[in-house]
């Protein structure tokens, strides 16, 4: 009779934003009780000498135990178990028709905001299938607080000739993350003077020529490309890393880094930007979509979500529906005005609270969520 008190199905891996939250939540659970793992495909060999993640995978899948998966609203039904939970992400505020009647085919459902628990309400009424729904939990996302953590990072090689402020922007290039908008923005600053770098970690492993892409809109708006990955125009400098080698790497760069910027059009997950209040780091970001779940007027500055327009991404959102937020020029414009002007010690109390916000949302504390919204008895 096997042990196994939760079963998870997800991606076991470290390089993609739902493998890392599937791997974490799993991590934290099996703190509790005993976890047993179904990666949707091969292993991450990162993750392989991890002996909890060996624990976890060679445990016995119980049929008799519930089973949480984390993947797509649309493929719920490739799991099974006693109890089928599912934990799916998107960022459209509409879904299709398919992906509402994959989750009524659920017992649970778990989400990461409330406004992703809105969302799947009113997907459910548009179709009339609202009384058919599971029960919905909120789930929030979590972060690692013994790799991100306020730190002081020395100057080091890779910021030889950089020019203060530092800026950061974290996440695989997509427009749905306001990318193209922020390249514009930053090259009517460097015609205005203004004289800061900015680091994008963009390295997108579902689109090749992402730096193409990237390449594009730079040139568009006046920068020049000095050398492979770093680019300028007049006193600003852009910096566009092909990776970072772990965790603690993209932990210090947050630290070294004076704010991050996230002007997302809709954002699912939004881990990197937890991560960054959790270095105390004040960001700009968009406040709609699951951000709003951790964001305060007192972490940073919040771009309202005035305007929305429909979804068009030529390669993630072929076959969305619904709209996201329409990022506002000016208002990312200004915000950055004011943050690259703002003294030190404005941004170190914005940072400071940042941190204090981020502290109520590691992985533990989605665990604990889990537990909670499903009841301890579910996993006896």
């Amino acid at each position: 009779m096997s042990n196994v008190a939760l079963n998870m199905v997800g991606p076991a891996t470290f390089s993609t934003g739902y493998g890392i939250h599937f791997v974490n939540l799993a991590l934290a659970l099996s703190k509790r009780f005993e976890v047993s793992m179904t990666p949707r495909s091969a292993l991450d060999p990162k993750l392989a000498p991890n002996p909890m993640v060996k624990a976890m995978c060679d445990a016995e899948f119980n049929y008799k135990a519930p089973t949480i998966c984390v993947w797509f609203a649309d493929c719920m039904q490739l799991f099974t178990g006693a109890t089928r939970i599912g934990f799916p992400v998107f960022e459209s505020n509409l879904l299709t028709e398919k992906q509402v009647y994959h989750i009524t085919e659920l017992d649970h459902l778990l989400v990461t905001s409330r406004w992703a628990e809105e969302v799947v309400e009113v997907s459910a009424q548009n179709y009339d299938l609202e009384g058919l729904l599971p029960n919905v939990s909120v789930v929030h996302e979590g972060f690692d607080p013994g790799v991100f953590q306020p730190k002081d990072v020395k100057e080091n090689y890779m910021t030889l000739g950089w020019k203060r402020p530092y800026i950061q922007n974290i996440g695989k290039w997509e427009e749905r993350k306001g990318h193209p908008e922020l390249i514009k923005v930053m090259g009517e600053l460097a015609s205005e003077g203004f004289e800061f770098t900015f680091v994008g970690m963009w390295n997108n492993k579902f689109q090749a020529n992402w730096r193409e892409h990237a390449n594009h809109y730079l040139a568009m708006h006046g920068f020049f490309q000095r050398k492979p990955g770093v680019y300028e125009k007049a006193d600003v400098t852009i910096v566009l890393p092909d990776s970072m080698e772990t965790s603690h790497d993209l932990a210090n760069l947050m630290s070294i880094c004076d704010f991050g910027v996230y002007p997302y059009k809709s954002e699912g997950w939004c881990l990197p930007l937890l991560e960054t209040m959790a270095c105390a780091k004040p960001v700009i970001a968009t406040n709609y979509s699951a951000p709003t779940e951790y964001l305060i007027d007192a972490a940073g500055i919040l771009l309202p979500a005035r305007a929305f327009e429909q979804i068009y991404d030529n390669v993630f959102f072929r076959d969305a529906i619904g709209e996201w937020a329409k990022i506002s020029h000016d208002d990312l414009k200004n915000a950055m005005i004011r943050m690259i002007q703002m003294g030190e010690a404005e941004r170190f109390a914005m940072g400071a609270v940042a941190a204090e916000r981020a502290s109520h949302f590691t992985w533990d504390d989605s665990a604990d969520k889990v537990i909670k919204c499903l009841g301890e008895n579910a996993f006896i």
